[in-house]
């Protein structure tokens, strides 16, 4: 008389003596069992997205930089860059120059560093900070023609970031 037994290692499950013809029936149970109970791993998605990297130079404004650190927060999350690779994949979203210029300025391993200490010497050394006073007056030699709405001189105008002292 045959026992059956799960073929799983760890799992302790074993039939009774059984007669051939309903040893052939339980194995199918047991085929069951076996789908059921020991359900195959899931396997990893091949499916990766394929973005391209943002960008970054030196004399940007800080508009720009702004918008470069939003698609560097969604480049990382939809790349899914772990955090072994992550400064050397923000490093390379610099142009040759401003790359350069952070080996030129921090004479360490780069690929080391933290994410947030990376951002701020690329932000150092890529953004040309403009004074309140400058931003003030750019404010104040704004006009809008008669006749065009809010949204269309809004548009078309660049718009200044404005700070308010505190």
């Amino acid at each position: 008389m045959p026992v059956l037994q799960c073929p799983i290692d760890g799992c302790n499950w074993k039939s009774q003596d059984l007669d051939e013809a309903f040893a052939a029936a339980l194995t199918t149970a047991l085929q069951i069992h076996d789908r059921t109970v020991h359900p195959p791993l899931a396997q990893p998605s091949t499916h990766k997205l394929k973005l391209d990297p943002p960008s970054i130079a030196t004399g940007c404004d800080p508009d720009q930089w702004s918008a470069f650190t939003r698609q560097w927060k969604m480049y990382k999350t939809g790349m899914a860059i772990t955090d072994n690779v992550l400064p050397t994949a923000l490093f390379y979203c610099c142009d040759t120059n401003l790359r350069t210029d952070i080996m030129r300025d921090l004479q360490g391993d780069v690929a080391s560093m933290l994410e947030t200490d990376l951002l701020k010497a690329i932000k150092r050394l890529a953004v040309k900070e403009e004074s309140t006073l400058v931003q003030r007056i750019k404010l104040n030699r704004m006009t809008q023609s008669p006749g065009s709405n809010i949204r269309t001189f809004f548009g078309q105008s660049q718009r200044p970031s404005i700070t308010v002292p505190v």
